[in-house]
């Protein structure tokens, strides 16, 4: 009698891959490889409208808060730390040197951007009478105004954002205190 014709005790165990097999695996991570290197490419020159965006974020936020709980908030701004941070005012005893820095909404630090050498912090530029500030208040109407006391009235205040592609500035509208983040032509 014949033996049938597949048997398990006469097949040889498999202990290795095949070449086409292994070409096959090459072939699909040359393709996975050459598809995703221009993303990672592209990715440094992002940070920078990133960056802009979250600082004018940062600072509707700061403008958010000093409507809604009737207390001044600040946003202050560092180029030599290459750090934004947001200070609020004490109910008890105003002013912008006893402001105390705001936590983050986790709870975990305070609310603060570093920005990095992709983004960075190139000036801050809040004018009133030819003087220049680095910071930024809000009133209890939204209003933004200057560590003087002054409201912003007359022109834009900007932050300017630099990367290696780009340059980016958010500005701060005069009376209303909105912001937005705009690419330098």
């Amino acid at each position: 009698m014949p033996p049938p014709p597949f048997h398990p005790a006469c097949a040889r165990p498999r202990r290795a891959f095949t070449l086409i097999e292994l070409l096959a695996v090459l072939v699909v991570l040359a393709l996975l490889s050459a598809s995703i290197a221009p993303l990672m490419r592209s990715a440094t020159g992002a940070s920078t409208p990133s960056a802009a965006r979250q600082t004018a974020e940062s600072i509707l936020f700061a403008r958010e808060l000093a409507t809604q709980s009737g207390v001044r908030t600040w946003v202050v701004f560092n180029a030599s730390t290459q750090r934004m941070s947001m200070l609020r005012e004490s109910l008890t005893t105003p002013g912008r040197a006893l402001a105390t820095p705001i936590p983050d909404i986790a709870g975990t630090g305070m609310h603060e951007h570093r920005y990095s050498a992709d983004a960075t912090l190139t000036s801050a530029a809040f004018t009133d009478a030819s003087v220049n500030y680095a910071e930024i208040g809000f009133d209890n109407r939204g209003r933004p105004i200057l560590p003087t006391g002054n409201v912003l009235t007359d022109a834009d205040g900007i932050v300017t954002i630099t990367g290696p592609t780009s340059t980016w500035r958010v500005r701060v509208a005069p009376r209303t205190g909105l912001a937005w983040a705009e690419v330098v032509p």
